[in-house]
Parts: structure tokens; C-alpha cells; sequence
């Protein structure tokens, strides 16, 4: 309940199949919820960047057959440049109102960079949605 906001997944009200449009409106309307907040997925898209190399120092065990001591010193190493590709899944966030049916309220989009779980993205949605809606006015701010 973090910002003020109460929010069950629907998972939990529909769990198994996807319920038709008919159904969501009428467990919305019997438990008298505000809005309903939908979320889709977009494209996805793996992006691919040029990493340059670089230069660095390692220390080093030198050994002197002449005098037959080791001693430390710094190498230069090249470390050479590579491509790193990340998957970037977007999704359509859109919030509608349940007090004048039909009225969509607000509507964002976001990204996610290489998401480990449908979770990750849920807890990254909601972590970046609820503070933009209060700062628009959408939410009452607390």
C-alpha cells in the first residue's frame, strides 16, 4: 500500500484462463473498484552496442637471475572492445476509469532491459507508473 494505492493482480481474482471482457466488468463493478489498469506487451527488441577497449595495469612478479630477487611491477594489458546486446521489452500501460465507463484516463509506455521474470517487469511497471501518476495529478499525492 506504498503511495496510498490498493491493487490486486488479477491474477489472483482470475487465476488460470484470461477472463473475457464481460467478466472483468462485472467483478470490477461488484467489488467496487476506482480503475483498472491494463498492461500488454509491445515489441521486443534486442539492441546491440559497440563496448571500446581499453588500457589497464596488473601488477606483476618479476624475478632478477642477476641478482636472484623477485620484485613487483605494473603491465600495461589491452583488454580488447566487444559487442553487448540487450533485449529490451516494451509495454502499453493504460489506466482506465471505472466511474465514467469507457474513459481512459491514462496511457504510458515503458521499457525493461534484459527482464529475468514477468514479475521483474510487474515490480518495474509499478515502480515507475504510481510516482508519474501522482506527479500528473492522476493519484492523489500523499
Amino acid at each position: 500500500m506504498k503511495h496510498g494505492v490498493a491493487a490486486v493482480p488479477s491474477y489472483t481474482l482470475f487465476p488460470g484462463d484470461l477472463p473475457d471482457t464481460q467478466r472483468v466488468v462485472e467483478v470490477v463493478q461488484r467489488e467496487g473498484y476506482d480503475g483498472v489498469v491494463m498492461t500488454r506487451p509491445l515489441s521486443s527488441t534486442v539492441e546491440s552496442r559497440w563496448v571500446p577497449g581499453y588500457m589497464r595495469e596488473i601488477p606483476t612478479l618479476g624475478y632478477d637471475p642477476w641478482y636472484g630477487v623477485y620484485y613487483n611491477y605494473y603491465r600495461r594489458v589491452y583488454e580488447p572492445g566487444y559487442v553487448e546486446a540487450d533485449r529490451v521489452v516494451r509495454y502499453e500501460i493504460n489506466l482506465w476509469s471505472t466511474s465514467e465507463p469507457g474513459r481512459l484516463v491514462w496511457t504510458g509506455t515503458t521499457e525493461s532491459v534484459d527482464p529475468t521474470s514477468a514479475e521483474q517487469v510487474s515490480r518495474e511497471i509499478s515502480a515507475k507508473i504510481v510516482p508519474e501518476l501522482e506527479e500528473q495529478g492522476v493519484l492523489a499525492s500523499r
